[in-house]
């Protein structure tokens, strides 16, 4: 089943840390400028404020919770406009008014990933409350997780961060939403110098000078 996302996690929680690390927002706003490459597209910022973004988004395969295979078997879908960075990506807005929002986080190393996957910054203490899709709201809390549709009663769900390999990663279970009444187990990917939790087919979609 190929899955295509379209999540943009909002910040609710606490922020804090060592005053000198940089924010995930001052990250973004020092790699907005020049072009950058990758194989997923191009992103090119213009000195007056504009940007061009080329970007591929073409879905991706589950592998496990914190893994995806992201495919680039697609054109790119090309978007030209003002250009702000905002905590959680790009806001590019183009000349007949259409808004477009581009999740993106800046790496330790240095390195920009973009595309339309989830961003949120948790509390020092890895907790907080975020939104995981329209209408949906996760909570994180230090013994599990609350998970709560708009509409519906919110309902408490497991959730623990695990080592995988060399990511740190935010497990829990959904809905699956091929079986009736089944349950997938899904997961975040937990960037620890910023505190972000990011969904895993953002941590592919690089962009380098």
């Amino acid at each position: 089943m190929v899955v295509t996302a379209g999540l943009c996690l909002g910040l609710a929680a606490a922020s804090g840390g060592a005053a000198s690390a940089p924010s995930p927002l001052a990250r973004l706003q020092a790699a907005a400028h020049g072009t950058l490459h990758g194989r997923f597209g191009t992103l090119a910022f213009h000195p007056d404020g504009t940007a061009t973004f080329a970007v591929r988004e073409c879905g991706y395969l589950p592998v496990s919770p914190g893994y995806v295979r992201v495919l680039t078997d697609c054109a790119p879908d090309t978007a030209t406009g003002r250009v702000a960075a905002v905590p959680t990506g790009y806001q590019l807005t183009e000349a007949d008014g259409r808004v477009a929002m581009l999740s993106a986080y800046v790496d330790a190393g240095g390195v920009l990933h973009l595309g339309y996957g989830a961003v949120g910054q948790l509390a020092p203490d890895r907790t907080g409350t975020i939104d995981y899709a329209p209408g949906i709201e996760l909570a994180v809390g230090r013994a599990g997780c609350v998970y709560s549709m708009e509409g519906g009663e919110p309902r408490a769900i497991p959730c623990s961060f695990t080592r995988v390999r060399s990511r740190t990663i935010l497990e829990f279970p959904l809905p699956d939403a091929v079986v009736p009444g089944g349950q997938t187990v899904t997961g975040l990917v937990y960037v620890a110098g910023s505190r972000l939790l990011v969904s895993p087919e953002l941590v592919d979609q690089t962009y380098t000078r």
